[in-house]
């Protein structure tokens, strides 16, 4: 099978190292899997930190917002944020189906997966399913 992991980026500096590592540990099983992070007007290293990760990696893909939409600003109002993550998942959507893929797994990139999170989804066999992830405490 073929497996989309996708994820919407925005000034992850903090964290976005440790995500990356998670998502190299993923239990891939026999399952071809590509990466794609679409990135949305980071103002710390997010960007830099993704590409350097990502460059020359068959598979892992960096994107920068292409829609008219605004890039991210910490004062927009939340019905701006929903609407302005709900055209960056739109887009990650699109590109699934674009690529043939027969998975989309959509992870947000401040969520540390477990490595036996791909596996155990797919596993179930269906159309969709969907799981709770949180962080460990620190």
């Amino acid at each position: 099978m073929k497996v989309l992991v996708a994820s919407p980026v925005c000034n992850r500096a903090w964290i976005i190292r440790e995500f990356l590592a998670c998502l190299e540990n993923l239990d891939k099983g026999e399952h071809q899997v590509d990466y794609y992070f679409i990135e949305n007007g980071s103002t710390d290293e997010t960007l830099a930190i993704l590409w350097d990760h990502c460059d020359n990696k068959d598979g892992w893909t960096v994107g920068c917002m292409e829609l008219q939409e605004p890039v991210y600003d910490r004062g927009e109002s939340p019905v701006e944020s929903l609407n302005r993550l709900a055209k960056i998942r739109d887009k990650i959507r699109t590109l699934a189906i674009a690529g043939d893929y027969d998975y989309l797994l959509s992870v947000d990139s401040d969520i540390l997966v477990p490595t036996n999170l791909l596996v155990d989804l797919l596993a179930h066999e269906q159309h969709f399913v969907a799981a709770t992830v949180a962080n460990p405490a620190y």
